[in-house]
């Protein structure tokens, strides 16, 4: 739905015009559309100087490419930029976190999808993220504890579906299916 959302981001540039920016650079992100993305970037920036559009757009560029060391400078500096200030950016700390994990850097990445999780409660990809980086550091009880706690956070259709999906990808598919059973069906 990026042509919906592309909409309402335009119509909002008036009255809140680092945010509309802000979503309009994420949304030539996920079109891999970089010339627009560094451009809404730049607007986004110039609307609110301390938001660092540029440097996420530009470790989001390296991440997307999966050069996952690369994109950590530019993500870092963003991170840094935001300490202190009220209003953070969703997904930068997870971003951060999957880069360091993808490095097989576990204990760095830790902190980060915990941060994630800590400012955007019901972020279901970061939840994720935690419970798959807890499976890979060999730390069951703690991946188990992740998935329940992102069932109870996001009761949501999509919530169940990550879910069922970290299940069966950890090999314990009865898990699953338990999910995925119809209310009182006895499974």
């Amino acid at each position: 739905q990026h042509d919906a959302a592309r909409q309402h981001a335009e119509l909002a540039v008036s009255v809140a015009p680092a945010r509309a920016h802000e979503m309009l650079a994420r949304i030539a992100l996920a079109r891999r559309d970089r010339d627009t993305a560094r451009a809404e970037a730049k607007l986004a920036q110039q609307a609110d100087p301390t938001l660092p559009m540029p440097l996420y757009v530009d470790g989001m560029l390296l991440y997307n490419e999966r050069k996952y060391e690369e994109a950590l400078g530019p993500l870092m500096r963003a991170h840094e930029r935001l300490r202190g200030r009220t209003v953070q950016m969703n997904d930068l700390s997870y971003h951060i976190g999957d880069a360091l994990a993808q490095l097989e850097r576990y204990g760095q990445a830790e902190p980060y999808l915990l941060e994630e999780v800590r400012l955007f409660p019901r972020n279901i990809r970061a939840r994720a993220g935690l419970a798959m980086l807890y499976r890979a550091m060999g730390r069951d009880l703690d991946s188990d504890r992740a998935i329940a706690e992102l069932l109870r956070v996001s009761p949501t259709p999509e919530a169940r579906v990550v879910a069922a999906q970290l299940w069966t990808m950890f090999g314990e598919p009865e898990k699953a299916q338990r999910l995925n059973a119809p209310e009182g069906s006895g499974r």
